[in-house]
């Protein structure tokens, strides 16, 4: 919900909220579970760094935007100890589902297009046979296979 505070609502949202998921599923607990705006930022910002002046000056709310400016400088974070067991592809993924700036996300297609998901799709029964485990998830079947989910309809 913090983003829908922050940026106007696009696409880039949700794609951000699919790399929320995406992390909470890697590391078996919530990302960002921040008790107020201000602690939610401080926990964005130690993951991704301190965003560009640019990214900042975006955000829509003025307290937001003031507090962003205002922090002290912050390096990002390594995703590699932060999601130790996750696969180098994953996390090149992950990075850009969180991308700061909405702009810098990709769209739901590139996000297939760098899983190489796009060209195995068809072949979704045999990825099946392989896979760990799968589950029913709102009448779409969500399958799981090491670092990856693929939601299938």
């Amino acid at each position: 919900m913090l983003y829908l505070f922050l940026f106007k609502y696009t696409p880039a949202i949700d794609i951000w909220s699919i790399g929320c998921i995406f992390a909470e599923v890697l590391i078996g607990k919530p990302l960002f579970p921040g008790k107020n705006v201000v602690h939610q930022l401080d926990l964005i910002t130690d993951l991704l760094g301190t965003p560009p002046l640019d990214a900042i000056s975006k955000v829509r709310n003025d307290k937001a935007r003031k507090y962003l400016t205002c922090m002290r400088k912050k390096q990002p974070a390594s995703f590699s100890q932060k999601f130790p067991k996750a696969d180098p592809m994953a996390l090149k993924l992950l990075r850009r589902l969180l991308a700061f700036d909405p702009k810098d996300r990709p769209s739901a297609e590139e996000a297939l297009l760098l899983t190489n998901l796009g060209n195995s799709l068809p072949n979704w029964r045999k990825m099946a046979a392989e896979l760990d485990y799968w589950h029913q998830y709102r009448g779409n079947m969500l399958l799981c296979q090491g670092n990856f989910f693929y939601a299938l309809s």
